[in-house]
């Protein structure tokens, strides 16, 4: 039995997940993009996973640096998700984002619900596309924060929890 894309991307997209920037190192500076395909992976050792379309200009990126970044994006910063989102091959502006970079030379954006800075480990073919294995070497959370929510093509906000 076969599954139409259109159907499988619907009930994929009902899968809630929090939307970042995987970000890695490159001679130029780094390359990023927006991706709701991560997860914790392990805790002993330290691991994350993210999915990148295997034509994605940031994955090239993968097979020539170890070091990369995830930043876990606040509800205020969809316009950092729709701008690492574009498909463009541009380089893309940082003006009027604040952000510091790691000794690696990647962007931590300011506003962030939590970063977490990671070592390449494993990349594993899947699909269209390459699941990234990364240990984490050090990571940052935010206090009171509004987390940025992907579900069915649009974001979202959590509900109000009841104390």
């Amino acid at each position: 039995m076969s599954i139409d894309a259109t159907t499988f991307k619907q009930a994929a997209g009902s899968f809630a997940s929090s939307v970042t920037i995987v970000s890695v190192a490159s001679p130029q500076g780094f390359q990023a993009m927006t991706a709701t395909a991560f997860c914790s992976l392990s805790l002993n050792s330290t691991l994350v996973l993210a999915c990148l379309d295997r034509n994605s200009r940031t994955l090239s990126g993968f097979r020539n640096s170890q070091d990369f970044n995830i930043n876990i994006l606040s509800w205020e910063q969809q316009h950092l998700s729709r701008l690492f989102a574009s498909r463009g091959t541009g380089e893309r502006s940082l003006d009027g984002i604040k952000f510091r970079l790691t000794d690696s030379g990647l962007p931590v954006f300011e506003g962030a619900a939590a970063t977490l800075e990671c070592k390449c480990v494993e990349l594993v073919e899947g699909g269209d596309h390459v699941i990234v294995v990364g240990e984490v070497k050090n990571a940052a959370i935010r206090g009171e924060v509004e987390p940025l929510i992907y579900f069915r093509g649009a974001y979202r906000r959590l509900a109000a929890l009841e104390e």
